[in-house]
């Protein structure tokens, strides 16, 4: 899973196709029930790892700009929520210092 943290912050990781539907008195074959298992394991795996990249976002981050950015969508809005931050302060911390 560890690879799949990089594509969510940069916002390269893909959504897994759509769930199919089917009208509700249509009699799922054997082969649609297989395909709509296995799109929404793709689902629930694509969740779970976006899910568990955005609590460690939050995890390392004060709770001051946890209420600003936790109704941001992706993990990659987030981040980058994040980065302009923190980048922000850190010009500012270097204007009043003078540090180059």
């Amino acid at each position: 899973m560890g690879w799949g943290v990089n594509h969510h912050i940069e916002g390269t990781s893909r959504e897994p196709p759509k769930i199919p539907t089917f009208p509700s008195n249509h009699q799922l074959t054997y082969d649609e029930e297989d395909c709509l298992e296995e799109v929404e394991k793709c689902w629930d795996d694509y969740n779970k790892c976006e899910a568990t990249v955005k609590a460690q976002i939050f995890m390392m981050i004060l709770d001051s700009l946890l209420i600003e950015i936790q109704k941001l969508k992706t993990a990659k809005e987030i981040w980058e929520a994040v980065l302009v931050k923190y980048q922000a302060k850190s010009f500012t911390v270097k204007m009043i210092y003078g540090i180059t």
